[in-house]
């Protein structure tokens, strides 16, 4: 990983860091070359050429800042990267995905079932081999669907922020209540959970815990909108799969016999594990949808497109989709490599960022992407729409904004993190690569040759969880 020079390195942050290294990407403006970058109290006081340090600081501040230094070198530091769209529960269904499958529909059922009885032991290694990629790989920031809620204590130890929206489902609209009622348990069980680095990540605002219907096609609007409610309570994010797949939208827009077969599929599985709301494996009434209508029509003639949503995939949507998204001020989260690999085909990002909507990039699971890499899933994001629309240029510095500020923008934490900037929190990346590049800082951390050293959150070192 190449030499760090350091006088202090302590796992722990110090009231006031000096990090230099031969580049800075602040992202929301130019490099700095030479850089230095200066944290106190777990925020960033300062960011400028190490030059610049003798005209700011005292001698005596200088001899401070010196005695708890980190010199990086050849190396590059970024704001920590984000991940829009995880499931650290499925981490450890790497090995699930399968070329010769052609409809998620055919994956899906492998993953429920593969997962159905494992163990809380099982879950937690899942987790805590997600957390551990998305560290190796320089994020700072996850977001993560959860089924189990097993992640909130597994990320609070690892230091690392983020959002965890704790799964919600259910069909029926009769059972909306009960189905409430249910994720509010389930709700109440995390969060009053009285491990004291989960109530101390809790606190601090590190962990958040919202709610994340599934999708269109598995909650009803009735259910959705008890959801949607509380997110408005509690000024949080709502995280929801959108308008993902064709069977979603013409499930949605009348009939789709894949989804109801693998719907049929997980109600015989439900019943079987004694689930008291799915006591009949029959499909409930489902009049709420079979109107023509468009997954975001659906949603937004129930009141339910609106700031608070993250709506992950996108990738089925028309031009009057896209006024509706614009117009309810919906946020997005782009997955190419899992959308490329369930063959859902390829969302219009494009259009997202002529439009104004605010979207960022995601991976999805370990179960339909290759890795957890953010670097990795933006440089596919460069070479698929390059290659799809040759009028449309993405280049590294744009690529990597949709990963740190553009990312911080989707999930409401731009005033706090994404960026490089005074008084924001000091989550950084560290990549070395161990010789000098002409083409400029961004485009080296698209190179293979650039190498995670280190990931700060809040101006101390994370690890790995154990």
């Amino acid at each position: 990983m190449g030499s760090v020079k350091t006088r202090s390195m302590d796992k722990t942050a110090t009231a006031t860091q000096l990090i230099t290294a031969q580049w800075a990407v602040p992202v929301a403006r130019s490099p700095v070359e030479n850089a230095a970058l200066i944290i106190r109290d777990g925020l960033i006081e300062n960011v400028c050429t190490q030059e610049e340090l003798t005209t700011i600081y005292s001698n005596d501040q200088l001899r401070s800042l010196k005695e708890n230094s980190i010199d990086y070198g050849e190396a590059v530091i970024t704001p920590g990267l984000i991940n829009l769209h995880t499931h650290l529960d499925y981490s450890s269904l790497n090995d699930l995905y399968n070329d010769d499958e052609n409809s998620m529909f055919e994956w899906l059922p492998k993953l429920v079932q593969t997962s159905w009885s494992w163990s809380p032991e099982q879950w937690k290694a899942s987790v805590v081999a997600g957390v551990t990629e998305s560290l190796r790989s320089g994020t700072s920031c996850l977001v993560d669907n959860s089924f189990t809620g097993q992640s909130a204590k597994i990320l609070a130890h690892s230091g690392v922020r983020a959002i965890i929206g704790l799964e919600l489902f259910g069909q029926d609209e009769s059972l909306a209540e009960t189905a409430w009622h249910r994720w509010l348990e389930k709700y109440e069980r995390v969060s009053t959970d009285q491990d004291p680095e989960l109530q101390a990540a809790l606190k601090s605002g590190l962990i958040q815990l919202t709610v994340a219907p599934h999708s269109p096609y598995t909650v009803a609007p009735a259910l959705w909108k008890l959801a949607s409610q509380w997110a408005d309570k509690n000024n949080r994010r709502l995280l929801a799969h959108v308008s993902e797949s064709v069977n979603e939208c013409a499930w949605i827009k009348d009939q789709d016999e894949i989804i109801e077969k693998y719907l049929e599929w997980v109600r015989e599985l439900q019943a079987k594990a004694g689930l008291t709301a799915y006591k009949s494996t029959t499909a409930p009434p489902t009049p709420w949808r079979g109107k023509k209508q468009t997954p975001c029509q659906l949603l937004d003639e129930n009141g339910l497109l609106n700031q608070r949503l993250v709506a992950t995939h996108v990738v089925q949507v028309k031009d009057e989709d896209l006024d509706l998204l614009k117009k309810r001020e919906v946020n997005i989260v782009h997955c190419v490599r899992s959308n490329l690999r369930l063959k859902h085909g390829l969302a219009p990002l494009q259009k997202f960022r002529k439009s104004g909507i605010p979207v960022g990039l995601g991976t999805d699971s370990l179960a339909s992407a290759p890795d957890l890499n953010m670097l990795a899933e933006a440089q596919q994001v460069i070479q698929l729409h390059s290659a799809a629309n040759k009028k449309f240029h993405l280049g590294a510095d744009e690529a990597l904004s949709l990963i740190t500020l553009e990312a911080a923008k989707v999930i409401g934490l731009s005033d706090k993190i994404g960026s490089l900037e005074r008084g924001k929190i000091a989550d950084l990346a560290i990549f070395q690569y161990g010789q000098r590049f002409e083409s400029g800082p961004a485009r080296t951390l698209f190179s293979e040759r650039a190498k995670v050293v280190t990931v700060y959150i809040a101006g101390r070192i994370a690890h790995p969880p154990m």
